[in-house]
């Protein structure tokens, strides 16, 4: 049983630094085989709050970081299913949307290029990582900071990732 309804929370309020001038529209996706539904083009990094009904809750925290080869968040399977298992342990849950690298329509084509060739990753991904570490650090001193409004102890908040958000 989850106490609320989950709510959003911008990690940098006053704007992103590093990506003030991305103009990519974030999207809802469909995954060519199988539906899986995935968000791409994040440029506005939240943080989705999920707390646990207050009679379970143990006072810990998990950052939830989906994975998606940095192109994408698998959200679903990797984010609001993981979420609804910590709360129903008693864990409040925090699901990490951090900047991806831009996509078009055919995003899959993309991120295969990309990944079958080192050299096409590197230039997205030399620019990206420390933004994607800038906002795992910033959801970690956000939730630490709240820690005592949502019944956290800030001792005991932890993150995970999948695929490429474990690394």
């Amino acid at each position: 049983m989850q106490s609320s309804q989950p709510f959003i929370i911008p990690l940098w309020p006053d704007g992103a630094a590093g990506s003030e001038d991305w103009t990519q529209q974030e999207q809802i996706s469909a995954m060519p085989q199988g539906g899986l539904k995935v968000i791409r083009n994040v440029s506005q990094p939240t943080l989705t709050a999920f707390l646990p009904d207050p009679t379970l809750a143990n006072g810990t925290a998990v950052i939830i970081c989906p994975g998606g080869a940095f192109h994408f968040l698998a959200y679903e399977h990797e984010g609001t299913q993981v979420a609804a298992w910590l709360n129903a342990h008693g864990i409040a849950a925090f699901m990490l949307k951090y900047r991806l690298i831009r996509t078009g329509e055919d995003f899959m084509a993309e991120v295969q290029e990309r990944l079958a060739d080192r050299a096409k990753m590197a230039g997205p991904m030399s620019a990206l990582a420390p933004l994607i570490l800038a906002d795992g650090q910033q959801a970690v001193r956000l939730v630490r900071q709240r820690a005592a409004e949502w019944g956290i102890r800030p001792d005991r908040i932890g993150m995970m990732g999948f695929s490429a958000a474990a690394g």
